[in-house]
């Protein structure tokens, strides 16, 4: 059986230009679902969305590309399936389309971290000072922002082993003197090698195995205003020779595990080790197996079930 087409109005499109749909929201008893549905794509639904699957209520939203007259609709459903319950309650609401390429950006706001830490997207940012060779500070807040562009390398302060990782490394850098360098390995988006640079130390350099996040580093450097750069090397910790007095690592634990022999050779004597993307299930091993490789455990930052280290070369 073909639905009655609503009788009190037909619906409007948009006006010419406007980039807009329409979404029709029902609540239904369950036994009408399933032929609402079938109304709804008969009079020229583009998709659906159930909002609520349990309980003595289905509600369900229907997308359009014109104005459906949500009255008149219930009006003709029940017309046309007398045996089931009409919708009990049906609402039209018009909403503009949201550009997919720069929808996604609502998720990325600014992001506060440590005692001074501001993460922030670039269209969030305002231009980054050219002339900073320390840290970026805001005057009105006393931040050190960080800019980075979510939509590069991983890194974006947001996941938990990355936000304590750089808690670890504003809280080992709180100290008279900055180190005068920093290995980040497997940087991504370089966000620890900048957040180094902007908290004092002199000269970073970025590790990863992936060379598309190189240029990543270069651009998310350049929006926070860091000059000179993070020097950048493609490869594995063992491709690099010579001692750092500060090393971060945020990866997986599998991986800070297997390269735990070249980590604690990254670190001068005396030096300091970060390390992150370590859960908690996974903390004792990786104590025990870089205290076996020289480095003790100073100090910790638990979040969410996730764990960063700070480990001492003696």
């Amino acid at each position: 059986m073909t639905p009655d087409k609503p009788e009190p109005r037909s619906p409007q499109p948009s006006a010419p230009g406007e980039d807009v749909y329409w979404e029709l929201e029902a609540e239904l008893h369950p036994d009408s679902e399933e032929l609402w549905g079938v109304f709804c794509y008969e009079h020229g639904a583009l998709g659906a969305e159930l909002l609520v699957d349990s309980g003595p209520r289905r509600r369900v939203r229907h997308f359009f590309p014109a104005e459906p007259d949500a009255d008149g609709w219930c009006a003709a459903f029940a017309r046309t399936y007398p045996d089931v319950p009409a919708p009990l309650r049906a609402t039209a609401r018009r909403q503009a389309v949201q550009p997919w390429e720069t929808a996604w950006r609502v998720h990325f706001t600014p992001l506060r971290l440590g005692r001074r830490l501001l993460v922030t997207p670039p269209w969030e940012a305002g231009p980054p000072d050219a002339s900073a060779a320390g840290p970026a500070l805001s005057a009105a807040e006393g931040s050190v922002r960080i800019v980075i562009d979510p939509g590069q390398g991983f890194g974006t302060g947001w996941h938990p082993s990355t936000a304590l990782a750089l808690e670890a490394l504003e809280d080992a850098l709180q100290t008279p003197a900055a180190p005068a360098s920093l290995l980040d390995v497997g940087t991504g988006s370089g966000i620890l090698a900048i957040a180094g640079r902007l908290l004092g130390v002199p000269r970073a350099v970025a590790l990863d195995v992936d060379a598309q996040a190189l240029p990543d580093v270069l651009r998310n450097a350049a929006l926070s205003g860091v000059q000179p750069a993070p020097g950048l090397v493609q490869g594995l910790p063992d491709c690099l020779r010579g001692a750092f007095p500060l090393v971060v690592a945020n990866i997986v634990s599998e991986v800070l595990l297997a390269h735990r022999g070249d980590l604690a050779g990254l670190t001068a004597p005396g030096g300091c080790l970060i390390l992150s993307g370590i859960l908690q299930a996974e903390r004792t091993s990786l104590v025990e197996a870089y205290a076996r490789a020289g480095l003790h455990l100073e100090r910790e930052h638990a979040r969410e079930g996730w764990i960063a280290l700070r480990l001492r070369r003696g």
